[in-house]
């Protein structure tokens, strides 16, 4: 199931030559990282997406997701190398769906899409 991306937040891609790892045994490491560190709320899984249109190809990515932020990764073989590529995105959480059918819901939604740090601290620090 396609999951609605508000706002990728960051994508990334590198190769690693003469590594040999299959996808399989990266997304299990990573997995094993996860749940050793039995993070709240955070749910992995392998899902596939399309590479680009409806009969494109689907690449497998795993997927760890926590509230609606989603970070994808996917990891290939590919003759003597090895590529990592991934994407950082939020997602139309439940409170943004419901705001579209407010009156001022587009102007609330797009405020709640942007992330930012909290506000800095007025006074140095001693």
């Amino acid at each position: 199931m396609a999951i609605p991306i508000t706002h990728v937040l960051s994508h990334w891609g590198q190769a690693f030559p003469f590594c040999s790892m299959s996808a399989n045994e990266f997304y299990s490491s990573v997995e094993s990282i996860a749940e050793s560190h039995e993070f709240s709320d955070v749910k992995v899984e392998h899902v596939k997406n399309k590479e680009g249109g409806l009969l494109s190809a689907s690449g497998e990515y795993l997927q760890i997701r926590h509230k609606e932020l989603v970070f994808e990764v996917s990891a290939t073989q590919f003759g003597k190398n090895f590529y990592l590529t991934s994407w950082l995105y939020e997602t139309e959480g439940t409170l943004r769906q419901l705001l579209k059918f407010a009156k001022a819901g587009e102007y609330l939604s797009e405020r709640a899409a942007k992330r930012t740090f909290s506000k800095p601290i007025r006074k140095p620090c001693s």
